[in-house]
């Protein structure tokens, strides 16, 4: 009897374990010939893993005690008119977004533009880029503010058809805690790029506004006109969407 009942038993163990691992080896079958799912991730997906590069914070004072945070001249042409030499920046402690330290222009009457030096941002050929920073106004009814930036070759040379301008943003943008934000997408389609650069302005009304909505070339200046600079941010996207 206890023979017999062994035997049952044993075969319907058998049994069991062969259905179970029949089915098993069947879903596993099914999984390996199914054709792969298309799933494709939009602009959106992609950018929220974007990767940053850079952040111009300004927070240097335990790095040197100079008045223009560390590789950005002022820029100079005495070719062009309204932008005066005495028109300056300088690292500043009265509006910052983050830590202790903006970068604030100061007009005197002129527009002013500061240019961070090329050949240190490294960009990946074909990869697209996003700008983010902030300003905050100051007696800036007519002035406007600007972010530039441009992708340059090895040896420092703009390539040609890379450089990209913001909006001409004004005071009247400003967000609920004072802060303007500025935005510039560089698309990544030059091949012979191997670095990025940018240039943060102050601008007059002379220097902003369209020709065609000029009025008798009659231009408001703006003697007091400030702007301070934080928290710019250069992000880098991948190459292909």
């Amino acid at each position: 009897m206890f023979v017999d009942f062994y035997m049952r038993f044993s075969y319907f163990s058998f049994i069991t374990s062969f259905t179970l691992i029949t089915f098993v080896t069947l879903i596993v079958s099914a999984q390996k010939g199914a054709p792969a799912l298309n799933v494709t991730k939009d602009k959106s997906q992609i950018f929220a893993n974007n990767e940053v590069m850079h952040l111009f914070d300004f927070e240097e004072r335990e790095l040197h005690f100079n008045p223009i945070p560390i590789h950005w001249q002022k820029y100079v042409d005495h070719e062009v008119e309204g932008f005066p030499h005495f028109a300056y920046g300088e690292l500043s402690k009265t509006h910052h977004l983050s830590g202790e330290y903006g970068f604030k222009l100061v007009s005197d009457g002129g527009s002013v533009g500061y240019q961070y030096s090329k050949g240190i941002i490294e960009a990946k050929p074909g990869n697209d880029f996003q700008i983010t920073g902030y300003a905050y106004f100051e007696n800036c009814v007519n002035s406007r503010v600007r972010i530039v930036c441009a992708l340059t070759d090895r040896v420092g040379n703009i390539i040609e058809g890379s450089v990209q301008n913001s909006l001409d943003h004004s005071i009247d943008q400003t967000g609920p805690n004072g802060w303007t934000q500025i935005n510039v997408y560089v698309p990544g389609n030059f091949p012979n790029a191997r670095f990025i650069t940018l240039s943060i302005w102050l601008l007059q009304e002379e220097k902003w506004r369209k020709s065609s909505e000029r009025i008798n070339n009659i231009y408001r200046k703006e003697v007091n006109a400030k702007v301070w600079f934080d928290d710019i941010s250069i992000c880098n996207y991948p190459e292909s969407f």
